[in-house]
């Protein structure tokens, strides 16, 4: 809309939204279906594994989309990268909040969990798109910074340094302003 964003993102959203429509799709048709099966081996069946914690939880999660996990640049390993990341507690110097009021404002988002300034020195060329918020989050002691999406989905994660983030920004939005890291 701004005319900021790279030709790669431009290009990758049929991917993500034409998978995450016919995903959707596919669980309303499974769930009709379920609904018209009426009592039987399926249902039985279903009805079991979702009375399991596990089995539960991931019934949940596939139905409200929270199993959505979309490709992330440059490819990681961590369980939350491309996936929602949950809604962590944290304190700024401005005080506690969290991350769903962080993302209030429909902007990217660098969360630099590492109390150094090494992070933000790569990140400052893309300060006029990416929110860069210093804070600690005590229930999640090895995750030194997390990029988050407008949607909340992680989009890079460190337990290390800021290998990669220059790559993540990078595609994600195109060269840094020169002008932003002065």
């Amino acid at each position: 809309m701004r005319g900021i964003a790279t030709p790669q993102v431009l290009d990758s959203y049929h991917t993500e939204r034409h998978a995450a429509g016919a995903h959707v799709l596919a669980n309303t048709q499974a769930q009709v279906h379920l609904g018209e099966a009426g009592p039987g081996p399926l249902v039985d069946l279903l009805t079991r594994v979702a009375t399991h914690p596990g089995g539960n939880r991931a019934f949940a999660e596939t139905i409200t989309g929270l199993d959505t996990r979309y490709e992330t640049h440059p490819v990681g390993t961590h369980p939350w990268l491309g996936r929602l990341v949950p809604n962590l507690a944290l304190s700024t110097s401005a005080g506690d909040t969290d991350v769903a009021t962080l993302l209030a404002t429909g902007r990217w988002l660098l969360l630099d969990l590492s109390g150094k300034h090494d992070l933000r020195e790569v990140a400052v060329g893309w300060s006029d798109r990416v929110d860069i918020v210093d804070a600690t989050c005590p229930d999640q002691s090895e995750l030194r910074a997390i990029l988050l999406r407008p949607d909340g989905h992680t989009a890079w994660l460190s337990t290390a340094g800021p290998d990669g983030l220059h790559e993540a920004l990078q595609h994600w939005h195109g060269p840094a302003n020169v002008a932003a890291a002065v």
